[in-house]
């Protein structure tokens, strides 16, 4: 089973619709579907054969089968299998419009990935997406993938070394059975940062990590509770606001600040709704 099913009952089965919503809009981001993408489509479909028998599966299933069977995907046959899944997709028991949010950026991942390759149209194409669902801002992964996202459609293109950090990134929420290990130091801060972050400080409690470009941590420290927000040195799932200091070195792996970013990243799993933001933008929200 793969790893990215391991959760049992009602949910699942809708996640694993939510997933499969996602996986289509992946693979079909740059208005083409490669054989190596149909190929994926049909290793989801035999990870999931159990749910063949039960609802809603019942009439996805013969869709599928009935698309594939010639190797194949033309564009009308996709426009009919979206607009199901989508039917399918709402109203629900279980439907929760954050966690299916989520849960089909995970499949829209896992679909770009499928074939090995990410192309310009479809990190667009997921651009797109990301700003359609800008209400899911502070559920994670999203901000992770807004910014890197951001950062390299910059230019316009996608090179290599983007392709690279892209797949590194993606690979951390979403997973196929074929994978790519990237060293850690190949991502910076421009793909771990929210991008224009609002920042509220009445009640809310903020930790620092690195090293500011600006002042002492006593003065960061004494201005936060001068704007009547709360200052813990020790990160927590309490915490609402991670400032990572701009005079630190940008491969955050490695640096004096890595630890506690990678710390938030594991506790916004568990729940925590920590924001992981640049000194840059905390200064400005300061002024603001």
């Amino acid at each position: 089973m793969n790893e990215y099913m391991i959760f049992s009952g009602p949910a699942r089965l809708h996640k694993t619709l939510s997933c499969l919503k996602g996986i289509l809009k992946g693979i079909t981001a740059d208005s083409k579907v490669s054989a190596d993408e149909i190929v994926r489509l049909k290793e989801w479909i035999e990870s999931n054969a159990e749910f063949k028998d039960k609802h809603p599966f019942t009439e996805i299933f013969p869709e599928l089968s009935e698309i594939m069977a010639d190797g194949a995907i033309t564009e009308e046959e996709l426009a009919n299998l979206t607009w199901l899944v989508d039917q399918l997709t709402v109203n629900t028991a279980f439907y929760d419009e954050g966690t299916s949010a989520i849960q089909e950026l995970h499949g829209l991942m896992m679909g770009i990935l499928a074939d090995g390759k990410i192309t310009t149209e479809e990190i667009e194409g997921l651009s797109r997406w990301i700003d359609a669902n800008a209400q899911y801002k502070t559920i994670w992964p999203y901000d992770e993938v807004e910014s890197l996202v951001t950062s390299v459609l910059t230019d316009k293109v996608v090179d290599e070394t983007e392709q690279q950090r892209l797949k590194h990134l993606f690979q951390e929420f979403a997973t196929w059975p074929h994978r790519t290990v990237l060293k850690p130091e190949t991502l910076t801060l421009s793909g771990i940062c929210a991008l224009t972050p609002e920042i509220m400080f009445p009640e809310k409690v903020f930790c620092f990590t690195g090293e500011s470009s600006r002042c002492p941590r006593a003065e960061i420290e004494k201005t936060i509770f001068g704007k009547g927000g709360k200052y813990w040195d020790k990160l927590t799932l309490k915490t609402d606001y991670l400032v990572v200091g701009a005079a630190g070195n940008p491969c955050w792996a490695y640096s004096c600040y890595g630890r506690k970013v990678e710390s938030a990243v594991k506790n916004r799993v568990k729940g925590a709704k920590t924001l992981i933001v640049h000194e840059n933008d905390f200064w400005d929200s300061v002024m603001g």
